[in-house]
């Protein structure tokens, strides 16, 4: 029996090509396209886990955030998040583009 996936996908960067030097830069060099792949019977797993570890960072915060930027994020809520994950049954396949070349 084939087993069955869910991809959760998202980009960083931009697709655009007007590409000049620093610092009157006006488009990213790189575009990356990335998806983590899950079971799909572990996808409720993924989002309680999610809802549990938004519940734990929102405590320290005025006003929770309805997304999480891994970019935007403190340290601590960083490795939060990731030991969150740890032991998880899941893939990540990343394409990164670099512009330029």
């Amino acid at each position: 029996m084939a087993r069955a996936y869910v991809a959760f996908i998202d980009e960083a960067g931009d697709e655009g090509f007007f590409i000049v030097p620093r610092p009157d830069k006006k488009s990213s060099e790189w575009f990356l396209m990335s998806a983590v792949i899950v079971p799909d019977d572990k996808t409720v797993m993924f989002d309680n886990a999610l809802t549990e570890f938004r519940s734990i960072t929102s405590k320290n915060k005025n006003k929770r955030k309805p997304s999480f930027h891994f970019r935007e994020a403190r340290h601590a809520e960083r490795i939060a998040f990731l030991r969150a994950l740890r032991g998880w049954p899941f893939a990540v396949i990343t394409v990164a583009t670099h512009k330029p070349s």
